[in-house]
């Protein structure tokens, strides 16, 4: 995702200077060792602070993250003024034209 483009078919200009891929994970995935699996993928792997238990264990709820603890891990491993923030799921791929003009 940080090549440059090439000059055959299909090449394009770059759509943005650079593409940070910030892997937010639940701390009971963490746990398991998907920060490990991820940093093989990831820029930033970075543990979520909490999710829908933490909040309300009195309940029996998945855990599920909050999108806001989401796009702040984001912003702050990111850490720039100017960004564009992207939200996808791990079931969920862009090709690599997504990022070209």
């Amino acid at each position: 995702y940080n090549e440059q483009p090439s000059g055959g078919s299909g090449g394009g200009t770059r759509a943005y200077e650079r593409v940070a891929v910030v892997c937010a994970v639940l701390r009971i995935d963490m746990a398991q060792g998907l920060g490990y699996l991820l940093s093989k993928y990831c820029d930033h792997v970075v543990e979520l602070p909490k999710s829908v238990p933490f909040v309300s264990p009195r309940h029996e709820l998945r855990a599920v993250p909050f999108v806001q603890d989401m796009i702040d891990v984001a912003v702050n491993a990111v850490g720039k003024d100017e960004y564009h923030l992207m939200l996808t799921n791990a079931d969920i791929s862009v090709g690599r034209n997504f990022y070209m003009d």
